[in-house]
């Protein structure tokens, strides 16, 4: 396998593992809502490490990737190019979840109902899970005016967090405190890229620094929970993020380095395939209640693997 061919297959990987994260993170917060019983520490504990990272890897990768479009394309032709990748997409599928949740509204309970009267506001507030296409498309046009200053963004983005986590009201439970917690990874990406480093370098392909990040990363989360932090995303825990995406990231280094790992290239394969399932998911998730009920399963831990498994496969089968 080429270099080039084994590091695009170690971003898919990469996306593999977040996008996984994210299925897994979705359907935890459900039981963390109803259900979590006696694992409610264990599973409030989980919901702080996945969220540490998992969209912070999608943010970090489509930074890099942006800074790569802009260096081969003008300003006009990128900023045209967000219609079919980003504004229609997001238009669609507000209608489609809409119209959606207004059907299995009446077959399964829903937690979070959104009624039609949601998409007069998609301008502003976007629908559910939609907030990061609005998001990254905020982000994506603010890199348009810095397209030549990489690191000044990087500035602006850090600041922007600092501010989104000691809570400016303009940040306060809208999307602007998303954009803000997560820009950073998205400046750093597109930093890296204008500086010519690679989105995955290779001098991290080793089983000890994998190890060794993976451990620390954990053990961070650990303690900081323990102490009181709520909040996964903020400006205090940006080192802990980006500590937890170079362990993901050289661990998928490794496992798609030969070509013939069979888990490499399942979760390149589910990588490529990362955004239907981050579009489908919760509507499969919103199956799964009310199945287990059916079947007279009551464990946390095994609506948890069976949430997983549907939100993943099933919505990327329906893909």
């Amino acid at each position: 396998m080429s270099i080039v061919a084994a590091r695009n297959n170690a971003v898919s990987a990469l996306r593999g593992i977040a996008i996984a994260m994210v299925v897994l993170g979705h359907i935890n917060r459900g039981l963390l809502e109803k259900r979590a019983g006696a694992l409610e520490l264990s599973l409030n504990t989980l919901d702080f490490v996945l969220y540490t990272v998992h969209m912070p890897i999608f943010f970090y990768l489509a930074g890099y990737f942006t800074s790569q479009s802009l260096a081969n394309r003008t300003s006009a032709i990128f900023t045209k190019s967000r219609w079919p990748a980003i504004v229609y997409p997001y238009l669609l599928w507000s209608v489609i979840i809409v119209a959606t949740n207004f059907v299995l509204s009446s077959v399964v309970h829903i937690n979070h109902i959104v009624p039609p009267a949601a998409l007069s506001r998609i301008a502003w507030n976007p629908i559910n899970i939609l907030w990061f296409l609005y998001a990254l498309l905020c982000m994506q046009l603010v890199a348009i005016v810095f397209r030549k200053y990489p690191y000044l963004l990087l500035v602006i983005a850090l600041g922007a967090s600092l501010v989104a986590t000691l809570g400016a009201s303009f940040f306060q439970a809208n999307v602007a405190s998303k954009v803000g917690a997560h820009a950073p990874f998205f400046a750093l990406g597109f930093a890296l890229a204008a500086a010519g480093i690679q989105p995955i370098p290779v001098t991290i392909r080793t089983k000890w620094f994998a190890a060794a990040a993976l451990a620390g990363w954990i053990a961070t989360c650990l303690v900081a929970y323990t102490y009181g932090m709520q909040n996964p995303t903020t400006f205090a825990l940006l080192p802990v993020s980006i500590l937890g995406i170079a362990a993901l990231a050289s661990f998928s280094l490794i496992v798609t380095g030969s070509g013939k790992s069979v888990v490499g290239r399942h979760l390149a394969r589910m990588g490529d395939a990362s955004l239907p399932i981050y579009l489908l998911h919760s509507f499969a998730l919103a199956l799964i209640p009310r199945t287990l009920r059916v079947l007279n399963v009551q464990s946390p831990l095994l609506e948890l693997a069976a949430g997983f498994a549907i939100g993943v496969y099933l919505s990327w089968g329906i893909y």
